[in-house]
């Protein structure tokens, strides 16, 4: 389903919501409920960020492979301020999971951790994550185009590479997990070639 909110085309997939409650029903501890909210708080942090520096957004998507923000084409951006856009989502769940660890609180506690983890995982560098752009971003910018796309993508396969290693050895001598095999799965994708929208 496609609609307008004003210039923002949003697009919501019938699969995503599929997605999310097989996952719900999968994950019946309520973690997959705490995750969900570690999401909104993730993608809230772009938001404000592209607020304050009054960029357009020309699309949000909600589909089984992306849930993000898409800036307007009229947007330009200077190398530093797309890094700050790109690390804003990490940043918004590491200091989420900062402040409600300070409540002591279970709930708050649950969804510090999840938020904590959420926040560290995207700032691995691997490509379709905030780390990942990040660190193309800088590489591109301090090296050029050729070798910083060249040494990036050597760091994202090295990185997925002992990352799906580590979610199979667990697999193997732990027992199947919702979360480790979605976990396989990212890590799997992010030894592709670099994205750096």
């Amino acid at each position: 389903m496609t609609f307008w909110i004003g210039r923002t085309k949003v697009r919501l997939s019938f699969w995503f919501f599929l997605a999310v409650a097989l996952f719900l029903l999968w994950e019946p501890s309520g973690t997959a409920a705490l995750f969900f909210a570690a999401v909104v708080i993730h993608e809230c942090g772009h938001l404000l960020v592209i607020r304050l520096l009054r960029l357009p957004v020309a699309e949000l998507n909600l589909t089984p492979l992306e849930v993000g923000l898409r800036l307007g084409e009229s947007a330009r951006l200077t190398s530093g301020r797309q890094v700050a856009l790109t690390l804003a989502g990490s940043l918004a769940n590491l200091a989420a999971a900062g402040l409600l660890y300070l409540s002591g609180q279970l709930l708050c506690l649950r969804l510090s951790a999840v938020n904590l983890v959420l926040g560290a995982f995207h700032l691995l560098p691997l490509s379709g994550l905030d780390g990942g752009t990040a660190l193309c971003l800088g590489l591109v910018r301090l090296l050029g185009p050729q070798y910083g796309m060249l040494l990036t993508r050597l760091i994202m396969f090295g990185v997925g590479l002992v990352g799906l290693a580590v979610c199979l050895w667990v697999l193997l001598h732990v027992g199947p997990s919702l979360s480790i095999i979605l976990a396989a799965i990212l890590f799997a994708w992010g030894m592709a070639s670099p994205k750096t929208e």
